[in-house]
């Protein structure tokens, strides 16, 4: 009996913890826990403290939970949140590569990783707004959203019961702050849930009130009653956003949104001035993760079908609290975009919602806890908004803004000036005098943003490794962010460097650029032989190229008669004579022949040309020239295929003015395979090409 009455309570506070109501659930869970722990009740307790947003309990639960080594997947994942919101952005990060590793497609780690990364980096960067506690507003509970109305602001905060203690029923209410001539009151009678309330929302001229509360009076519900009572098919009771006018200062009966449906909540209403046009936050299906915003336009005496925002504003966790100011500007809190912790503030452009990353409102207004609400006066100098970042007890405070200064936003992308082509992973550095303050990187579309202190001027450095360093003063006072643009030059001409008679690349190489007999460049060749120096079209250059194993080289390049070309479309290539040295080997893979036969195909006179070359500029040099075929068929066949080859290489390069004194020619076969294969057929095509090839060796010097 004992064990079927704590299952019933378990049962109880499941029903409680899908109802939201997480105090209630956990104490159940707590009562049964106590006296029979176990590793799903733990889990149980620690979703009730991550939800109620107690993250100091919560951490607690679960670090005790993942000693254990027992429990679910997603607790590494929670526990990772939790962190995030007690500014443990290391232990974060570290629990989410655990978590990965056995969850690789779960698409809500990447944009956490990021958020952490972002917050190391950025937890210094200071709002343009300051805040300060409020006696004004004391909400004593969990906050809903505040509105501007009339003198004063409409919130929703707890009721008590008789004995003054807060209930799990939230009422409107009204405080006038600027006169603070009344206690704060109820708002109307009208306005009102037996369950939660909140998301207070007024058209321009204060006549219309937006907010939301549940869909069903139902605190509890049997399943099989779910529909009846309005409550979800998995047992939820959702929210839905209501309205009514003021007639002659009376507030009408509630209209509920067309858009409302018992599925899925809607909630935190916000409007354009004209009334016709509301941002909204749900879990509708169909969107990016948990809560996103949502559009919806009034129509014909009703609100149309709501339109995502999109994935520029929307994540795979929660964006929710949209507040509209001035019609241009969209805030409102996300916990998965990059951000300090918990939930924070970030703001954009109504005409950049689809194209623009939007901006996070820096450390100040956020914290490492839950920032949300936000709400600002019409110029924008003053403000609320709420957070938890003072309490641990499941209680949110409101908090007065105020800007201190401007922020400018420069948002841009960085352009091939020649091509008109985004340029990526382009580095931007902004600096105040001789201090570096901010260092940001492009993405892969060429897109950066800066967001800048509006008290003072900087000077921007923009560096990538194949343009001209860019650099520009920007005075955050006076300059208009919009007129800033990166464009950048490429003036770099490109060379390469390869053997003579090979033909191929020579890594590691010196190479030095003169104009004139003034050095003004000097470069080290990558492994494919290249590099590259800054050109001007109108001026001649002598390279100077050196590395060991071969003669200095030296040629002149005039860029003034490269007419029509620009300076990346210009090709300098240099040709460095190998030294000779007795018993050196120089292969040639590229002297080609038809299959079984040894008549030389036409793609291989240009290197037998240089061989010649290289052999009459050479008086005393003489060498062995031989070729080699690759293991398959007979070896007899093969011997004697590769002299009759080993001989019209020679037959040509005489024809060419080599003596024949300077020559001697030799088949190998198959005898001497660069890769030696277990059988003809073990080697791939590749290996059989490399170990046909023509070799040169020197005899004397």
């Amino acid at each position: 009996m004992f064990a079927q009455a704590q299952q019933r309570t378990i049962e109880e506070g499941d029903e409680y913890f899908m109802a939201t109501e997480y105090i209630k659930a956990k104490q159940l869970y707590k009562k049964v826990y106590d006296s029979k722990p176990t590793n799903e009740l733990l889990y149980k307790i620690a979703e009730c403290e991550r939800l109620q947003k107690n993250y100091v309990l919560a951490e607690k639960s679960y670090t005790e939970l993942i000693r254990t080594k027992n429990f679910p997947p997603e607790a590494l994942y929670n526990i990772a949140t939790v962190y995030i919101n007690n500014s443990k952005y290391r232990e974060a990060l570290d629990k989410l590569n655990e978590y990965s590793l056995e969850n690789i497609d779960d698409k809500r780690v990447a944009p956490l990783k990021e958020s952490c990364k972002w917050a190391i980096k950025n937890a210094q960067n200071k709002s343009e707004y300051s805040t300060n506690t409020t006696q004004d507003v004391l909400i004593n509970g969990l906050c809903f959203g505040l509105a501007y109305y009339k003198d004063g602001l409409v919130y929703a905060r707890p009721k008590k019961n008789e004995e003054g203690v807060n209930t799990q029923t939230y009422e409107m209410v009204y405080t006038d702050v600027l006169n603070k001539k009344n206690a704060t009151a109820p708002f109307d009678k009208l306005v009102t849930s037996k369950l939660f309330i909140g998301s207070p929302a007024f058209t321009a001229n204060s006549k219309t009130f937006y907010f939301s509360k549940n869909l069903s009076s139902k605190k509890l519900s049997t399943k099989a009653a779910y529909g009846k009572n309005g409550i979800s098919t998995e047992g939820k009771n959702v929210l839905g956003i209501f309205t009514t006018k003021s007639i002659n200062n009376v507030w009408e009966e509630l209209t509920p949104a067309a858009f409302n449906n018992i599925e899925y909540s809607c909630t935190h209403p916000t409007l354009m001035s004209n009334g016709r046009v509301m941002y909204f936050a749900s879990n509708m299906p169909g969107g990016y993760g948990g809560y996103d915003i949502y559009i919806s336009e009034f129509s014909a005496g009703n609100w149309l079908k709501p339109v995502n925002a999109g994935a520029k504003v929307n994540t795979t966790g929660n964006e929710m609290f949209p507040f509209l100011h001035n019609d241009t500007v969209l805030y409102f809190s996300s916990t998965t975009l990059p951000g300090l912790g918990g939930a924070d503030v970030f703001k954009t452009k109504i005409t950049e919602i689809a194209t623009k990353n939007p901006v996070n409102m820096g450390a100040g207004v956020n914290s490492f806890k839950d920032d949300f609400g936000i709400i600002l006066n019409k110029d924008g100098s003053e403000g609320y908004m709420a957070t938890n970042r003072y309490t641990d007890d499941n209680v949110d405070m409101v908090l007065t803004l105020k800007k201190t200064y401007t922020i400018k936003e420069i948002t841009t992308t960085i352009i091939d000036e020649e091509t008109g082509k985004p340029i990526a992973d382009t580095d931007v550095l902004v600096y105040i005098g001789d201090s570096l303050v901010a260092f940001e990187t492009s993405d892969k579309s060429g897109l950066i943003n800066l967001t800048l202190d509006g008290r003072f001027k900087y000077h921007i450095v923009v560096q990538n490794k194949n343009y001209d360093t860019f650099e520009k003063d920007f005075d955050a006072r006076t300059d208009d962010a919009n007129d800033f643009r990166i464009n950048l030059k490429n003036s770099f001409i490109e060379g390469q460097l390869l053997d003579q008679l090979t033909q191929k690349p020579i890594a590691d190489a010196e190479v030095e650029i003169y104009n004139g007999d003034k050095l003004i460049g000097f470069e080290t060749t990558d492994k494919n032989g290249k590099f590259k120096f800054k050109g001007d079209k109108k001026k001649k250059y002598r390279i100077v190229a050196k590395k060991e194993g071969y003669e200095i080289g030296e040629t002149m390049f005039d860029a003034s008669k490269q007419k029509g070309v620009s300076l990346r479309a210009m090709k300098l290539n240099m040709n460095l004579v190998p030294i000779a040295k007795k018993n050196a080997v120089f292969t040639f893979d590229d002297i080609l022949f038809d299959l079984g036969k040894a008549e030389l195909q036409q793609a291989s006179y240009a290197i037998l040309d240089r061989l010649a070359e290289y052999m009459v500029s050479k008086p005393t040099v003489k060498i062995e020239l031989s070729a080699h075929t690759d293991m398959r068929g007979n070896p007899a066949s093969n011997m004697t295929l590769s002299d009759r080859r080993a001989a019209a290489c020679a037959t040509y390069i005489k024809q060419k003015g080599v003596a024949n004194a300077k020559l001697k020619t030799k088949g190998y076969g198959a005898t001497r395979p660069k890769i030696k294969c277990a059988t003809p057929n073990a080697c791939s095509e590749d290996e059989h090409f490399i170990n046909r090839r023509v070799e040169i060796k020197i005899l004397e010097i």
